[in-house]
């Protein structure tokens, strides 16, 4: 990898996992040249960045302004939840299937949100939120679905910090319906882990909505 594109790798990582996981940073302009000197890189890159960042409709850049953090419109989160229904059900019939078993990895997640004290980031909360869906995709051992479902992290986290900070009470739901999606995988109940999979995600959809 050459250094151009090192640069440009490295923006379009921190931006995207960093920044634009990060509440703050919704409805406000990216500073290049902030970036950049964060980075140690030229502002080059970083623009390089910024229009990877827009082909995934992450970010808009606007004409003579920069390239912005729009706040996400309904029919966004309703794509990105149908799309998290359709996968994390279809992983959680294809583990059963295969006598594959998930849980460990994410019982490992949700223990660590069950630890976490209630004045705890809401970030960290919602990152072992991911990494607790993730561990489910992960074990289908497809890196196609992997790599789709590791795209949709910079939405997957802001939504999630914004459902999660409406509510003091929704943390403790999340533990409730993430036990219940992990008892479904234990008992391999096909039905029940789908149904508990699409009303969690129904539950987080409608706190955004």
């Amino acid at each position: 990898m050459n250094k151009k594109s090192s640069g440009r790798e490295r923006a379009y990582s921190h931006i995207r996992n960093t920044i634009l996981t990060n509440p703050c940073f919704i409805g406000t302009f990216l500073n290049e040249r902030e970036i950049a000197d964060s980075l140690g890189i030229s502002r080059t890159p970083v623009r390089e960045a910024f229009m990877m960042l827009a082909s995934e409709d992450l970010i808009d850049l606007k004409p003579n302004r920069g390239a912005f953090v729009a706040p996400p419109n309904m029919q966004q989160v309703n794509d990105l939840f149908q799309v998290r229904g359709v996968v994390e059900c279809w992983s959680a019939e294809y583990c059963i299937s295969q006598n594959i078993d998930p849980t460990p990895a994410m019982m490992k997640e949700l223990e660590f949100q069950k630890l976490m004290a209630p004045d705890d980031p809401y970030i960290d909360f919602i990152e072992h939120d991911r990494a607790f869906h993730c561990a489910l995709i992960e074990a289908t051992g497809n890196m196609v679905l992997n790599q789709m479902y590791e795209l949709l992290r910079a939405r997957y986290v802001t939504f999630g910090v914004r459902a999660i900070r409406k509510t003091a009470k929704r943390r403790t739901e999340v533990l409730k319906e993430h036990q219940r999606i992990v008892d479904a995988l234990v008992a391999k109940d096909v039905r029940k882990a789908k149904k508990a999979i699409l009303e969690h995600l129904e539950q987080t959809r409608q706190y955004l909505v």
